[in-house]
């Protein structure tokens, strides 16, 4: 078995985890725009409920209606603050999963231009050895004639 039938199989493991990190970083993505589009309609969400309660206080508007209003909103404050946490960790998931991505890419760059360098070198070899053969081809038909008195 030769060098290069030696690394294929690796170059295909190495395929494969660049696959795996690639579909994982496509899923972490995925994930961090699902968080960032409930992130939007949270904030959107108790804006509109806050535009409700300005217009409700323009009017006539009772205390426990009041404090129903500022228990919602603070409520919506803070799964809007909890939401920030889970994008936080969201982002560092990404990036951790673009790094993996980005350092079996690389791993397999590396591997395929070494096997493109060692069947260049392979090549090279076997037309070395042609010359040569060639080379004592020739040697042995003109040494006959070298030989003559």
């Amino acid at each position: 078995m030769t060098n290069i039938e030696r690394l294929k199989p690796l170059h295909k493991l190495a395929r494969n985890d660049v696959d795996c990190a690639a579909r994982e970083l496509g899923q972490a993505l995925l994930r961090q725009e699902t968080l960032n589009r409930q992130m939007i309609e949270l904030v959107r969400y108790r804006d509109s409920y806050r535009q409700e309660l300005h217009q409700a206080m323009a009017g006539s508007l009772r205390g426990d209606q009041a404090r129903t209003y500022r228990n919602m909103l603070e409520r919506l404050d803070r799964a809007i603050e909890r939401q920030g946490g889970i994008l936080s960790d969201q982002a560092g998931v990404c990036e951790s999963a673009r790094s993996r991505y980005l350092e079996r890419h690389s791993r397999l760059q590396a591997l395929g231009q070494l096997i493109v360098a060692r069947q260049e070198a392979q090549q090279v070899h076997r037309i070395r050895l042609e010359q040569h053969s060639l080379d004592d081809l020739v040697q042995s038909r003109w040494r006959p004639v070298e030989q003559l008195p």
